[in-house]
């Protein structure tokens, strides 16, 4: 049976904080009916809970407290347990023993479980050993067959990748479902990409194999799918090395770790994003903080002082004359590029932002003033010229008298493997990114592929993409909005928007009113989203803080309780929690 509990924890209004001092003592959540009590102090590995496609219905408040009490069990552990620290470089903790290890290899024997497509084995080049695989040109492939696994347990795809000059051919890689042989299915398609060039970076992959489908194996695919966009490109090339399959506790996965990758913060003149993602606004020459609440609107609709009225302050703007009817109804906005050709290497429409800007900032600058920063929707992973000259071109021109650049630039990317590919050591093409917090529960179960993974009714592992970016080596933006999109996300919009703030998400977006979808008055959630907003708003304090911590929760989920995402942050001497 599975309930979704739309229902979640106000920690910093209703003071649910455990005191710093005092790892084991119990602290009654009256707010929730919670309470914590002295448990083992490693983490239980919960059990994903199921979907039930004849349960719709909310259970009145009380029943969700006593439901959240008899499934959780929770107590603050020793801070022996974990040690945070401030972000830095980044934790590996995932990767086990190489006892641990289901398949590995340097490419020095010939193996019966490899296969190559116009790869190479290269003798020229290798990070151990003499002999590394070396994707040349579009289409070269490597496969590793036969590949033993489990079901109901995580992986890593662990390895090495070099290229030899940055932007390099865009590479990407799946994972087959197999039993015995036969393929059932394939995830997702990410891409793989690396930081730096002329050095050896590591990469990790994490794989749920998902119960009930009858896996008995995995192949796994690295593919070169071409360089970016024009021919006249030199991309560089890539070589693969060090590659094992490691099974690993999927709560690191889940949950995250306690140190990610260290993020470079942006410091604009107008708008600034520190390196957890937090933004903070110039106003009477005060930064402040501001939580962006994102809607992608209804573009033929004059009436956008509803979405004001309703909670959102910022929205998703094609043009001067939609970023008017934004800031007439009392918000900000961002403003979205696609419309100006930034993937087609379009030069009538780069010069038509740039004269748009210019008027704005010459006739209106009140509504430029209110511009948070600009966006696009990345869904076209080879392009890459057109992006630079593109996003080079904003930084050259919204800057103030001083030089200083006024806002960031963020993408959209469905998969986190592939942020380096914008942002790197050689150029950063984008300042933020955003990422997609969208539920994973359909009512006909089929499975479902996220960020190359395959998911089938499990609940919080739809956030393990938030986890992943946290710690891909070498990726140092802030990961800012999350989106939940219409319809996934809007049967317990709730619990999905602050399952991600539970996660580190930091601001969030809807799409989307009308146009391809129904009209937002339709849905189910949006008369009361003015209060789900307003309760986002007071907790603005607690969610900017780390989200992780030097002390770990222990939580224990039986089998036929309903799941809980569960978050945690130190404020203000305080330890606590998020429960969505």
């Amino acid at each position: 049976m599975f309930k979704y509990l739309i229902y979640f924890i106000l920690i910093l209004l209703f003071g649910a904080c455990g005191d710093s001092g005092s790892p084991s003592q119990t602290v009654a959540l009256e707010q929730s009916g919670l309470t914590q009590t002295q448990a083992p102090l490693r983490p239980v590995k919960k059990e994903m809970p199921h979907a039930d496609e004849n349960e719709s219905a909310t259970p009145p408040e009380s029943e969700q407290h006593d439901n959240v009490k008899a499934a959780l069990d929770m107590s603050w552990l020793s801070e022996a347990g974990s040690q945070a620290g401030d972000a830095g470089e980044v934790d590996l903790p995932y990767i086990a023993p190489e006892s641990h290890a289901v398949m590995q290899t340097s490419f020095e024997a010939a193996e019966s479980r490899i296969r190559l497509n116009g790869a190479t084995l290269d003798t020229s080049m290798a990070r151990s050993g003499r002999t590394s695989v070396h994707l040349a040109k579009s289409g070269d492939t490597l496969f590793i067959e036969d590949i033993p696994v489990s079901e109901g347990a995580w992986y890593v795809i662990h390895g090495y990748m070099y290229v030899n000059s940055l932007p390099a051919s865009v590479v990407r890689y799946y994972v087959a479902y197999m039993h015995q042989g036969k393929q059932l299915d394939i995830p997702a398609y990410p891409m793989l990409s690396v930081s730096k060039a002329g050095a050896w970076e590591e990469f990790i992959l994490p794989v749920y194999i998902k119960k009930d489908l009858n896996i008995t194996d995995i192949r796994i695919v690295f593919r070169d799918v071409g360089s970016p966009d024009l021919e006249s490109l030199q991309s560089g090339k890539v070589w693969i090395d060090d590659l094992s399959i490691q099974q690993v506790d999927g709560s690191d996965i889940l949950y995250g770790v306690t140190k990610p990758s260290k993020k470079i913060a942006f410091e604009g003149k107008l708008v600034r994003v520190d390196a957890l993602g937090n933004f903070a606004l110039l106003h009477q020459g005060t930064y402040e903080p501001f939580l962006p609440v994102i809607i992608y609107p209804d573009n033929g609709s004059d009436q956008w002082r509803r979405y004001q009225q309703h909670g959102f302050n910022t929205v998703i703007c094609n043009s001067p004359e939609e970023a008017r009817k934004a800031v007439e109804a009392g918000m900000y906005w961002i403003w979205d590029l696609y419309g100006y050709g930034i993937y087609d290497n379009d030069e009538s429409g780069l010069q038509r932002f740039v004269k748009e800007y210019q008027k704005l900032k010459k006739e209106a600058p009140s509504i430029l003033k209110k511009l948070v920063y600009f966006y696009w929707d990345n869904e076209r992973y080879r392009v890459f010229e057109s992006l630079k000259k593109f996003t080079d071109t904003i930084k050259s021109i919204d800057r103030d008298p001083e030089g200083t650049r006024n806002r960031p630039i963020a993408m959209q990317l469905s998969f986190s493997t592939g942020s380096a590919h914008y942002s790197n050591t050689a150029y950063r093409l984008v300042d933020l990114q955003g990422l997609y917090a969208n539920p994973m529960i359909f009512e006909d179960n089929d499975p479902v592929n996220y960020d190359g993974i395959m998911f089938k009714g499990d609940y919080d592992a739809e956030f393990a993409n938030f986890a992943i970016f946290d710690h891909i080596p070498g990726v140092t933006i802030p990961k800012t909005v999350f989106v939940v999109n219409s319809p996934f996300g809007d049967k317990h919009l709730d619990n999905t928007i602050f399952a991600a703030f539970a996660r580190g998400g930091k601001a969030f977006a809807y799409w989307k009113d009308g146009g391809s979808q129904p009209k937002i008055e339709t849905k189910s959630w949006w008369t009361d989203f003015n209060q789900t907003a307003a309760k986002i708003q007071a907790m603005l304090p607690l969610l900017r803080q780390p989200h992780w911590t030097s002390w770990d929760l222990n939580v224990s989920m039986p089998d036929d309780e309903d799941g809980l995402v569960v978050g945690k942050r130190d404020f203000e001497e305080k330890r606590c929690m998020i429960i969505a």
